[in-house]
């Protein structure tokens, strides 16, 4: 039985703004986050049974994307051919830790190298993209992952319409997260608070570019979940902790019920004491300049 590999680094979002219009290629979202090291790794498998078979680390719930993804590169296969697929994700689903976008990105990159299909790299990433857009499990997140790093995605769009802009940072920083729960992000994405989130995030958004730092995109993450009232009675909590700790700049993963920062690593046990007591599931991670790849 051939199988195929592919990790996708899982992606955090501190602050967007929506671009929705009818082709999918060219909706997205303004914003701006981080690639981690921690991740999901895809593993597409020959099966001599007919359909998409798919399976989730610690039998977790079913990823949406996966097998819209899957469906459609199966679709462009001349041959008949079953698959199986195992999802091994590294950090909590739902928390608006990227892990629809980063499954959808992995099993393109799998599936279409099983397949064998003449698609770019690019090709897939905007099959994954457009997945996240019909699934309404996201914006922009693949964007960020098929560059890596601490990203600001300037232009919206899939892969190859839109632009983004990397920051840099010391390499002995560590992103710490939080994560208290999951959210719905359908039911966000398509709520009458949409344009004050718009509204807010295009002002913060400009604010950011214009002061291009890894500080500023904390900062204005904060911001952005105070004023538009996505914020969650654990964030604040946290919040108030870590800035008491020390630690000012900190935002919340959007959109989870999740605390994010990155701190150098003479912060990190602080970091992770402060939220350990807010009873989070903590995460640290590098941040992962690598984009998502065969592996």
């Amino acid at each position: 039985m051939r199988c195929v590999s592919a990790w996708s680094p899982a992606g955090l979002s501190g602050i967007f703004e929506t671009h929705i219009v009818e082709d999918p290629l060219l909706t997205g979202a303004r914003g701006a986050g981080l690639a981690l090291k921690k991740g999901v790794t895809v593993t597409a498998c020959e099966s001599e049974q007919q359909g998409v078979k798919i399976s989730i680390s610690d039998g977790g719930k079913i990823i949406p994307t996966v097998s819209t993804v899957a469906k459609k590169l199966l679709s462009m296969f001349p041959g008949q051919l079953g698959v199986e697929i195992y999802v091994d994700v590294s950090v909590p689903i739902g928390g608006g830790l990227g892990t629809s976008g980063a499954s959808a990105l992995a099993t393109a990159l799998a599936m279409g190298r099983l397949l064998g299909l003449r698609l770019s790299y690019l090709d897939l990433a905007k099959i994954a993209h457009v997945a996240e857009v019909e699934c309404k499990t996201g914006l922009g997140t693949v964007s960020g992952l098929v560059v890596g790093g601490v990203v600001i995605v300037v232009r919206p769009g899939a892969p190859g319409n839109d632009l983004v802009d990397r920051l840099l940072f010391d390499k002995d920083m560590k992103a710490i997260i939080g994560f208290f729960g999951s959210r719905s992000k359908p039911e966000i994405l398509s709520s009458a608070r949409l344009p004050l989130i718009d509204t807010v995030g295009k002002r913060l958004i400009d604010e950011l570019i214009h002061e291009r730092s890894l500080e500023k995109l904390l900062e204005v993450s904060k911001r952005f979940s105070l004023e538009t009232g996505l914020v969650t009675e654990s964030v604040k909590r946290a919040f108030r902790a870590l800035e008491e700790a020390g630690i000012p700049y900190a935002g919340q993963t959007q959109i989870g019920d999740a605390v994010f920062t990155l701190v150098h690593d003479e912060q990190v046990d602080r970091a992770v004491g402060v939220l350990n007591n807010l009873k989070a599931k903590t995460i640290v991670s590098e941040v992962s300049w690598e984009p998502a790849r065969l592996v």
